[in-house]
């Protein structure tokens, strides 16, 4: 069994998350030559959520989910984490959707018992926050050249 981690502080945006996914997904990958994929994919790193402390919004998971999912093997995708509730319903809804290969309106059907949750804009994309991000690309390339070198 093989996990990396990637010990990030608050702030992270959707720009350095993808430059990091996609600097080390591919090592990963190429390295280890897995069979299947577990991924799980928690929402505490969204915007709002106040566990998580990040800035991410669902398109840039999706993205990920997707990345993941190019590679053709077997895979089991969970949720996971998410403390604003409304924000994660937003997420695993947009995933459900990148993995069906669905394309989603972005009005929140007014129809919907718990419409009124997701204001004031009741869509399903979530703006970014404004959370001052605490990595630098300095470090968080450090971290990608170290955490290659050891895989």
């Amino acid at each position: 069994y093989h996990t990396i981690n990637v010990p990030l502080q608050e702030g992270v945006t959707d720009q350095m998350y993808r430059h990091i996914f996609t600097s080390i997904f591919p090592a990963l990958m190429s390295t280890f030559c897995p069979d299947c994929v577990v991924l799980q994919c928690g929402a505490d790193c969204l915007v709002g959520d106040q566990l998580g402390g990040f800035t991410l919004t669902p398109g840039t998971l999706c993205q990920c989910v997707e990345d993941v999912l190019s590679y053709n093997l077997p895979t089991l995708i969970l949720g996971g984490g998410g403390y604003n509730l409304q924000n994660t319903a937003r997420c695993w809804t947009s995933i459900t959707a990148a993995v069906a290969g669905e394309t989603l309106d972005e009005d929140i059907p007014d129809d919907d018992h718990y419409f009124t949750l997701y204001g004031p804009d009741f869509q399903l994309d979530i703006t970014p926050g404004c959370v001052r991000n605490k990595n630098t690309l300095e470090n968080v390339d450090k971290m990608i050249t170290d955490i290659k070198y050891n895989i």
